[in-house]
């Protein structure tokens, strides 16, 4: 069997997966507009220098029928540098009381902003133009 076909044929496999995944990520932030809402607490506020990451990471606490549940939150990250940090750390001081958006079918699966982020399509775009280049070389390029 030629390697370039059975290669070609993984690209557009994981393409595929890369789009179902990418769709996903889209519906669940369709979804959490729809969410219940609770007061929660911010616990800890972490900005991205601290972990070496792109993103801050705001901890916080809610209840939901009377359970005590811990979530993270991860800030987008609109403007690179300390202009982003600020702004998220002015959004989430510790100790702020501020709502929280909850699964009611899995409550622990919860977050301060519902509604997909700006770069949701990224993932779901890019699977679509990976399957669609590897089935125009699978086609046309053997």
């Amino acid at each position: 069997m030629n390697p370039y076909i059975v290669l070609l044929g993984l690209f557009v496999v994981a393409g595929i997966a890369v789009t179902f995944w990418g769709w996903r990520i889209m519906v669940k932030g369709r979804d959490t507009k729809a969410w219940p809402s609770v007061e929660g607490v911010v616990e800890t506020f972490t900005p991205a220098s601290e972990l070496g990451t792109e993103q801050a990471q705001v901890h916080f606490t809610y209840q939901v029928n009377g359970e005590t549940l811990k979530g993270v939150y991860l800030c987008p990250n609109e403007t690179p540098g300390p202009v982003a940090v600020s702004d998220s750390a002015k959004n989430y001081p510790v100790g702020a009381k501020v709502p929280v958006f909850y699964n009611p079918e899995k409550a622990t699966d919860a977050t301060l902003e519902p509604g997909g982020k700006r770069d949701d399509w990224f993932v779901f775009a890019a699977g679509i133009v990976a399957t669609l280049f590897g089935t125009l070389l699978l086609l046309f390029g053997t």
